[in-house]
């Protein structure tokens, strides 16, 4: 009963502050989130964070995942958000389906504010910019194919699109920028999410992209801390160990951190990887090393903001001990956010969590400190003033003419031509036979733009699909049918994606094809529209060109699929190709490389 009574006090006293009213101007126009509260917001904080009970307390530093179905779901979801909150006074919701219609994903989560006192936090994966998680937003290249472009410039406008987006929508928090150094080629799951191999091109596309996020009003979450770049284990299925040293460390994985730390970054998200040069416990990961996220995160490199776990799904902390201890001793670690995910357990996580307070195992004064930081981040959002976006604005502000341009200029910047043997590239009047293959399970139309675009554009004599499913006989025959060409162009699809366990190609009997084909006479084009590693399995080929196509599990491949119409007309001349590689291509190709066609030439 004092509970029930405390959540109304709290929600007349934000009432009269002004936080519960319908929204007077779309979130999208705050402006920069900034350190230094006013005085005024550090009363609101001081205040609520006076008043409110341990319970509430510990609501604040939980997140549950969320998967709303283009508004089909919204009614269920809002009644499950909506007794989440009475029961368990979460500060956070992650939003986490893909392809989900930004209007109604916008009235859920006004319904989901209002039926808070406090305002709810919300996240999104949006690694590849607002149009793979919402129906119309726009949708962006990998940080790999940003890299690509060396441009600092296009890393700030692609955060500007995301932020104005995203913040359209009622996103506050993103997954963003990925600081990872990926300095291992076989690295299953990182790949095309990082900025690449170097820890100066990471750091330089981190910063811009990370400043273009803040000046915009939306939360940037570096990850993976302290640096999931150099793995061969996907930390979805098993926890990661990385063997380097403190110093190679300090040079490679912390090298982005530093600066963007220094550059004023708000929030982190951790890695469930295990660094015994830094924690030498075994078994533990990062994410629950007190050792890592308060003395060397916090204490060492001075930052200061929001730290929140990667998923509590995942293989690589599923491992330390039950669900509910892992959830305790993330927070003892120095993390503010627990990233429950969709099975959030909290029937048991939130007694055990408030056991370990009343027990004194976590401090009041611990507890206290890592409430203000959600606090205070909700205040930088202006949330405490206005927790609702303008559901109206969307269509004018989410997926517009002005940012599908400039989505344009970064894909075709970001193509780079790696092998161009003969010049084959231009196609010009070539007479082309297309293979659109699929290395995983899963859309068996993957290819169709690419296919739909060439043809717009060439003499195609012949085009061939196949994915896991298709007959080795079928493979066969098709050798022969495609030598009448002039050229073979194939289009190769492998995602980079959880728990698939490699970013290679995964099938033998593509690899074979392809090295077939390469020695059969015909010259061979490959177009990557993922990994730029790909090339080793088959490295006879003629040519090979990357295209950053923007692929992820829970993204899949849009409809529009903006990478494969400008590899189309990158083959055909028709714009400049002026990419490098943000990666070492092992005894083939040094990071930097790239080979420039001008249009037409």
């Amino acid at each position: 009963m004092k509970t029930q009574l405390f959540s109304l006090a709290i929600s007349l006293f934000l009432y009269s502050c002004g936080m519960d009213k319908e929204p007077e101007q779309d979130q999208a126009d705050d402006p920069a989130l900034r350190w230094e509260l006013t005085d005024e917001q550090t009363d609101w904080v001081d205040r609520a964070l006076e008043k409110m009970t341990i319970e509430e307390k510990i609501g604040q530093l939980i997140a549950p995942a969320i998967g709303p179905s283009n508004g089909e779901r919204n009614a269920e979801i809002l009644k499950q958000v909506t007794e989440w909150i009475k029961k368990y006074h979460i500060g956070h919701v992650y939003v986490t389906s893909s392809k989900m219609d930004p209007v109604k994903t916008a009235q859920l989560i006004n319904d989901m504010q209002r039926a808070s006192a406090l305002p709810i936090l919300i996240h999104s994966d949006m690694e590849c910019g607002p149009g793979t998680k919402f129906d119309g937003g726009t949708i962006l290249t990998w940080p790999m194919g940003i890299a690509q472009t060396r441009s600092e410039e296009l890393a700030y406008d692609w955060a500007t699109i995301t932020a104005k987006e995203g913040r359209a929508i009622g996103i506050h928090l993103i997954n963003s920028p990925v600081l990872d150094v990926n300095i291992n080629p076989d690295n299953p799951v990182i790949n095309v999410r990082s900025f690449g191999d170097d820890p100066e091109l990471v750091t330089k596309m981190g910063l811009a992209l990370y400043k273009g996020l803040n000046d915009h009003g939306l939360i940037g979450a570096a990850k993976h801390f302290p640096g999931h770049g150099d793995v061969a284990i996907d930390s979805h299925s098993k926890m990661p160990v990385i063997l380097a040293d403190r110093e190679r460390l300090d040079s490679v994985e912390f090298r982005p951190y530093r600066t963007v730390i220094d550059g004023g970054l708000k929030s982190i998200m951790t890695a469930h990887i295990s660094l015994p040069a830094l924690d030498p416990t075994p078994d533990l990961p990062a994410t629950l090393s007190k050792i890592i996220m308060t003395d060397v995160l916090r204490g060492e490199l001075g930052f200061k903001g929001l730290l929140i776990t990667d998923a509590f799904d995942m293989g690589g902390i599923l491992g330390s001990g039950t669900f509910e201890e892992a959830a305790t001793r993330s927070i003892l670690a120095g993390n503010d956010i627990v990233l429950l995910w969709t099975d959030p357990r909290f029937e048991t996580v939130v007694p055990y969590l408030l056991n370990a307070v009343k027990e004194g195992r976590i401090t009041q004064s611990h507890l206290d400190k890592s409430v203000r930081r959600n606090l205070e981040m909700k205040v930088r959002l202006g949330l405490h003033e206005n927790k609702y976006v303008s559901v109206e604005e969307i269509p004018s502000r989410v997926g517009i003419e002005e940012h599908q341009e400039k989505a344009r200029e970064i894909y075709e910047r970001a193509v780079v031509l790696v092998k161009n043997e003969g010049n084959i590239v231009p196609l010009e009047e070539k007479s082309v036979a297309i293979l659109s293959i699929n290395d995983d399970d899963g859309d068996p139309d993957i290819g169709d733009t690419f296919i739909r675009e060439m043809k717009s554009r060439g003499n195609i004599v012949s085009v061939w699909s196949a994915d896991p499913g298709t007959a080795v006989d079928d493979i066969t025959a098709v050798k022969e049918e495609v030598q009448k060409a002039d050229l073979i162009v194939i289009g190769l699809f492998a995602r980079i994606m959880a728990r698939r366990g490699s970013a290679a190609l995964a099938h033998d009997h593509f690899i074979q094809l392809l090295n077939d084909l390469a020695d059969a006479g015909t010259p061979v084009l490959v177009v990557s529209f993922g990994s730029p590693y790909l090339i080793s399995q088959f490295p006879e080929v003629d040519g090979y060109m990357i295209c950053s196509e923007p692929t992820w599990e829970f993204y899949g491949y849009d409809k529009h699929r903006p990478g494969q119409i400008t590899a189309a007309q990158a083959l055909f001349g028709e714009i400049k190709i002026s990419g490098k590689l943000a990666v070492t291509i092992p005894d083939l190709y040094p990071f930097g490389y790239g080979i420039e066609l001008k249009e037409d030439q």
